[in-house]
């Protein structure tokens, strides 16, 4: 229903863009636009009171994507948004992205993932589950599990080469 529901929530300027997914709703606002960010916050709680919705503010968060290199720029953070906690990274859509679109974080959630996955594996085979079985198995599991999240990944570092990370 929520996504029925989303499809008239619209971010309030062409250079936002809004990502939804099952429940989750996703504003990417650039940094020109920073400023503003409390109006566009205030905007999708207009939208959901007016659909009888309520933003849940406590699993509300926000993360400010920077270049690797802001440390050299010394330019300043914008002020956090009151009552949303500001994270160094997110998990969107399985991927882990970090504030500067370094994917170490996700890779190392992937290997770990993966290393739970293969010693569930070696244990079947051990256990004398046949090689085309283990096959089955690995593919169901293992394959999903490194590629379910690409299209995700190459979206965030597709729009951080666009931007040049400068959101």
């Amino acid at each position: 229903m929520y996504i029925v529901n989303a499809s008239d929530l619209h971010p309030t300027c062409p250079l936002n863009i809004m990502l939804k997914y099952a429940d989750d709703t996703y504003l990417i606002v650039p940094s020109v636009n920073s400023h503003l960010l409390h109006s566009k916050i205030q905007h999708i709680c207009d939208w959901a009171e007016s659909n009888n919705l309520k933003l849940n503010v406590s699993k509300s968060t926000e993360i400010i994507f920077t270049s690797p290199h802001f440390k050299e720029t010394k330019l300043p953070l914008p002020p956090p948004t009151p009552s949303i906690t500001r994270l160094n990274r997110l998990t969107v859509l399985g991927v882990v992205v970090s504030s500067t679109f370094k994917f170490t974080e996700h890779v190392e959630f992937l290997l770990n993932k993966v290393s739970k996955t293969m010693f569930a594996l070696r244990t079947l085979g051990a256990h004398g589950m046949a090689d085309f079985l283990l096959l089955n198995v690995t593919k169901a599991t293992l394959v999903s599990q490194l590629t379910y999240a690409a299209p995700a990944s190459c979206f965030f570092y597709q729009k951080q080469t666009q931007i040049g990370c400068n959101l």
